[in-house]
C-alpha cells in the first residue's frame, strides 16, 4: 500500500505555542485537513524571496545620484549659479546607472 501513495514524503515543522495556535485556527476556519491547508499555502501563497546583494548596491547607488540630483534642483530652484560639470556628471550618472540596470535585466554584460 505504502507503493501505492502518490506523496510519501513527510515534512515536519516545529511551532511554537502561538505559532501552532494561529495555524489550528486558521485550518478551522478553512474547513480543510492540516495536510490540505498546508499545501493549498505552498501552491496558493506569494512568497517573496530576499533580494541579492546587488538589488541593495542599486537602491544605494540610485539614492546617491537621487541626492545629487536634488541638490541641483534646490540650488536652481533658490536662483543661485549652478554648476554645469556637476549637472554633466549627474546626468551622466544617470545615464551609466540606466545602462547598468538594463545590461542587468537584459543580460546585456
Amino acid at each position: 500500500m505504502e507503493e501505492n501513495r502518490k506523496r510519501k514524503h513527510i515534512a515536519k515543522c516545529r511551532l511554537n505555542d502561538e505559532e501552532f495556535e494561529l495555524f489550528n485556527h486558521k485550518v478551522d476556519k478553512t474547513k480543510l485537513s492540516k495536510d490540505e491547508f498546508i499545501r493549498s499555502a505552498i501552491f496558493n501563497s506569494r512568497i517573496v524571496e530576499k533580494p541579492n546583494i546587488d538589488f541593495y548596491n542599486i537602491k544605494t547607488e540610485l539614492n546617491r545620484i537621487g541626492n545629487n540630483l536634488n541638490q541641483l534642483c534646490r540650488l536652481a530652484n533658490s536662483g543661485l549659479a549652478v554648476d554645469t560639470n556637476l549637472i554633466d556628471q549627474t546626468v551622466n550618472e544617470i545615464n551609466s546607472f540606466t545602462k547598468k540596470i538594463g545590461d542587468e535585466i537584459f543580460g546585456n554584460h
